[in-house]
């Protein structure tokens, strides 16, 4: 004779709450970080980790203020001279 074993999985959410409330003593702590882990899900699911680096070629507009990696100097040698 084959027996079955019998397996207490609920079908639906609610009735897993309810088996989660019966057969463990959770309190507001549980709820509170099943809360902050939906929370932090949610809010890093629409965060852009990805660092898109455009080239801007001359004459373009910069959509942002953009800085220079490094400081350029141009010295423009009409403007200093000195011509009488």
């Amino acid at each position: 004779m084959i027996t079955q074993i019998k397996t207490d999985r609920p079908t639906n959410v609610i009735r897993l709450f309810k088996m989660l409330k019966a057969h463990h003593q959770c309190g507001w702590g549980l709820w509170a970080l099943i809360g902050t882990l939906l929370l932090l899900s949610s809010l890093l699911a629409g965060a852009n980790f990805i660092d898109n680096k455009r080239i801007y070629v001359a004459g373009q507009v910069a959509e942002n203020d953009i800085v220079a990696d490094h400081n350029i100097s141009v010295e423009d040698t009409q403007a200093t001279n000195c011509a009488p």
